[in-house]
């Protein structure tokens, strides 16, 4: 199956690039968790593929995980078009402002700006950007 093999290929991007063990700890586990690690140990030997060099140097490994799933996410849609057929497009870190559904939130966030009382009374950031936006 197609979507299988994507699946793989994500996999086996994800750890070349990002998932490193350092002192028996996989980059991805809670280090205060014993739980948590176990489990990512587990994963990662279940899994099984060629780990990471080296740790991603500071926020590069959040910003390769949303690039390499974002691009599964793309080409797993193209495999799916005959379910659900669209021009569909795929961001990150796009504010939820630019999507029709959300825009009241960017005019709260702009009154709030220029009407600071209000400001303190409601709290702040309304605005919210996720790692990874699919729409059509």
């Amino acid at each position: 199956m197609l979507i299988a093999r994507l699946r793989n290929n994500y996999h086996r991007n994800l750890y070349k690039k990002i998932i490193f063990i350092r002192k028996g700890i996989p980059n991805f586990a809670d280090g205060g968790s014993k739980t948590s690690v176990a489990i990512a140990l587990k994963i990662t030997d279940r899994l099984n593929y060629p780990l990471a060099k080296k740790a991603p140097p500071g926020q590069t490994a959040g910003i390769l995980f949303e690039q390499i799933t974002k691009d599964f996410l793309k080409d797993s849609f193209k495999l799916l078009n005959h379910l659900r057929p669209g021009k569909w497009m795929f961001a990150i870190n796009q504010s939820i402002s630019h999507f029709d559904q959300y825009e009241h939130v960017a005019n709260l966030q702009r009154m709030l700006q220029e009407k600071t009382e209000f400001a303190a009374a409601l709290g702040g950031d309304y605005l919210v950007t996720p790692d990874i936006t699919v729409g059509m």
